[in-house]
Formats: structure tokens, C-alpha cells, sequence
């Protein structure tokens, strides 16, 4: 180490800096927090609202995923030899038709016992 040098060595970008590239550092640096803030106040409120649907549509999702499956085992056990039906010669259609099916009648019965719900509190 020579004597016309520093005592202490600094990255060399941080020689060159000015008080604007500074200011302009601090203001990203700003934005960039602020951002990660926005976005897990985001992710916490769309994962309360998905917590609440699935609390209140539960019958919906379990009555899709059953016909889901249905219709994926209708398609292994039944299914089309000749290949020609529309809908039960792929697993996936069958499948989708299963869900649709289930997706409508989870959907019937949660109103049903939503309406039954609402009239046990309104009668308390």
C-alpha cells in the first residue's frame, strides 16, 4: 500500500458517485420496499379472501372434485371401444363433463344448506 492511497479500500463504483446517483439509489431502494410491502399486503388479502370462499363454497369444491373423478373412472371402466363417442373417447372430456356435472350439483346443494343456515340464525 502506497501512501497516495486510502487507508481503507472501497468498491470501486462508490468513488465515482455523485449526490444524485445517491438520491437516486435511496428512492429505488425506497420504492422497491414499498413494493415488497404492497405485494405481501396483496398476497395476504387474496389469500384471506380464497380462504373465505373455500370456507363458505367447500360443498361446491368437494361435490367438482368427486365428479371429477367420476368421470375420469367412467372413462377407464366404461369409456368408448370404437373411439367415436365425443365425449368418452378421451379421459380429459370425460373428466371435464364429471367436473361440470359435479361443479352444478355441489353448487344446488351449498345454496341449499346456505339458505338453511341463514334461517337457523335468523330464527335464534
Amino acid at each position: 500500500m502506497n501512501n497516495n492511497s486510502l487507508s481503507y479500500e472501497l468498491p470501486f463504483y462508490l468513488y465515482f458517485k455523485t449526490g444524485i446517483h445517491i438520491f437516486i439509489q435511496f428512492n429505488l431502494w425506497v420504492i422497491y420496499k414499498f413494493y415488497q410491502i404492497l405485494k405481501t399486503t396483496v398476497i395476504n388479502y387474496c389469500f384471506s379472501i380464497m380462504k373465505e370462499m373455500i370456507k363458505n363454497r367447500y360443498l361446491t369444491i368437494a361435490f367438482t372434485l368427486a365428479g371429477a373423478l367420476g368421470g375420469f373412472l367412467y372413462w377407464k371402466f366404461v369409456g368408448c371401444i370404437s373411439g367415436t363417442c365425443p365425449i368418452q373417447s378421451v379421459w380429459y372430456w370425460s373428466t371435464l363433463w364429471g367436473a361440470a356435472i359435479g361443479l352444478f350439483a355441489g353448487d344446488f346443494i351449498n345454496d341449499i344448506v346456505l339458505k338453511h343456515k341463514k334461517k337457523e340464525q335468523e330464527g335464534k
